[in-house]
């Protein structure tokens, strides 16, 4: 506390040794003795600034925070590019079996390792004209083209 004293009493003197000689100048001369008084000012908040403690932070609370946040964020990024990349492929699919001549409606599951590489799990067929020859070649362009294997896709008609 007298630390904060010493600075508001340092701070008032100042002031009104300032504004003394500031009453007194007039013309050039008061502006020197203005561009004086800002100097000594800035002088004294320094030096009284420099003797006062500064209580240490504690930013640990706010480093977890943000580390949840990132984690968070990075998370979400994650799932967002997951879902993206499902509908995309899921898209192309749709295209690959109109192609052929198949009418098949797709649903691609992805998932992330832990490198974050997105990877698809499993792939389903779900088609509601075609023939078995066409369904067989299109199981094999899937394999190839998402580089899975024949178990992680499933082929099954349409529901009336």
């Amino acid at each position: 506390m007298s630390a904060v004293m010493d600075a508001l009493y340092r701070i008032t003197a100042l002031g009104l040794v300032c504004g003394g000689l500031l009453a007194v100048g007039g013309g050039g001369q008061k502006e020197i003795l203005r561009l004086g008084c800002a100097c000594v000012t800035v002088i004294v908040l320094l030096t009284t600034l420099q003797r006062m403690p500064i209580p240490a932070l504690d930013l640990s609370r706010y480093e977890e925070q943000a580390g949840q946040r990132v984690a968070e964020a990075q998370e979400e990024a994650l799932l967002a590019t997951l879902r993206q990349t499902e509908a995309d492929l899921e898209r192309r699919l749709e295209e690959v079996a109109a192609d052929m001549g198949l009418l098949c409606r797709f649903s691609v599951t992805c998932a992330a390792d832990g490198e974050n590489r997105v990877t698809v799990r499993q792939v389903e067929v779900v088609y509601q004209s075609g023939t078995r020859e066409k369904l067989t070649e299109l199981r094999a362009v899937i394999c190839s083209q998402l580089a899975i294997d024949g178990q992680q896709v499933t082929v099954r008609e349409a529901m009336p």
